[in-house]
């Protein structure tokens, strides 16, 4: 009888001893699996906010790279027009060509006139004359092929703050025999939430004055 009880203590504290150790390795998956779930949390937030980073940049640097290739192309195009004013048109459209180059180049500068403004028939790069509205229109032409609209859509794409509009063209200007295209603008990040981080960006292009 009396071992019989000594069985039964050793029965229910073997029981006893395995219900703990139970509960106990219960606990500890149940933590290690809320670790495991912690650190997918953290990792995830960290790639999604990465991968934001990378795509934003990428829009940023697009856009520096395409509106750098506009005004370079403007600049290199509105050179031209000092020499097409002087040489190749003649103010009296009566008058007879006195060569044959002369007659060939303002016809093809008639040609090339058609359509988007890449060149224009007024001498903006005289004292006094209305530089900025000659870039901005030049550069409409090459970025929007002449339309204000789709240039707006395209620099609103590339999140330029208030597109267009936001073109500053102000300091363009005429210094000697060269013509200075000079724009100023801000990027605004693309996923910015509480629109706290916008780039200031000066970007200018600079070629000689054909006459």
């Amino acid at each position: 009888m009396e071992m019989s009880i000594k069985q039964k203590k050793r029965t229910c504290m073997s029981i006893a001893c395995t219900r703990l150790l139970t509960s106990v390795k219960r606990g500890l998956k149940s933590e290690h699996n809320g670790s495991i779930a912690l650190e997918a949390c953290v990792v995830v937030t960290m790639f999604l906010f990465l991968f934001l980073f990378l795509y934003s940049f990428f829009i940023l640097f697009a856009a520096q790279n395409s509106i750098a290739h506009a005004i370079s192309e403007t600049s290199q195009s509105l050179a031209l027009d000092a020499y097409a004013q002087e040489k190749l048109t003649q103010d009296d459209k009566n008058a007879i060509p006195d060569s044959i180059g002369s007659f060939l180049g303002e016809k093809i500068y008639q040609v090339t006139s058609d359509g988007p403004p890449f060149a224009s028939d007024s001498k903006w790069y005289n004292a006094g004359g209305n530089v900025e509205a000659a870039v901005k229109q030049r550069f409409i032409a090459y970025y929007g092929n002449g339309s204000e609209s789709a240039a707006d859509e395209r620099l609103k794409s590339m999140k330029v703050v208030g597109g267009l509009s936001g073109l500053d063209f102000s300091e363009s200007k005429v210094v000697g025999e060269d013509i200075q295209v000079i724009v100023k603008y801000d990027l605004d990040y693309a996923f910015n939430a509480f629109g706290l981080i916008e780039i200031n960006k000066e970007q200018r292009a600079v070629s000689h004055l054909w006459k």
